[in-house]
């Protein structure tokens, strides 16, 4: 729990700087491939659940960069699919939005 001094004559060492838990990615990546799941059924949903994914994914990717490395690719990959998913949100609600008029065939 507590640690020892250092030695005397030894330079005492700073503790390491806190670690991107995999928690953070998983759940980030959860969420932005929750958001495209949802993309069918509720748009509005998809938009909350993909901004979140890039939102969790991209905190967890700051954090890997003060320590090591550990799920850097996950968080890149989770950055990706939130904004993706982000982006058909805004369409299909788009598309949503215009009414059935724009979509008949003429």
């Amino acid at each position: 729990m507590y640690e020892q001094p250092p030695a005397p004559g030894q330079p005492y060492r700073l503790p390491a700087p806190p670690m991107a838990r995999p928690a953070d990615v998983i759940g980030g990546l959860a969420f932005a491939l929750l958001g495209l799941g949802a993309l069918a059924f509720m748009p509005p949903l998809a938009l909350g659940f993909s901004g979140a994914g890039a939102l969790g994914c991209a905190i967890a990717m700051i954090r890997s960069r003060r320590g090591p490395a550990i799920n850097r690719w996950l968080a890149t990959a989770g950055i990706i699919l939130g904004l993706v998913g982000l982006a058909l949100a805004f369409l299909v609600m788009a598309d949503f939005s215009t009414g059935y008029e724009v979509l008949r065939p003429s």
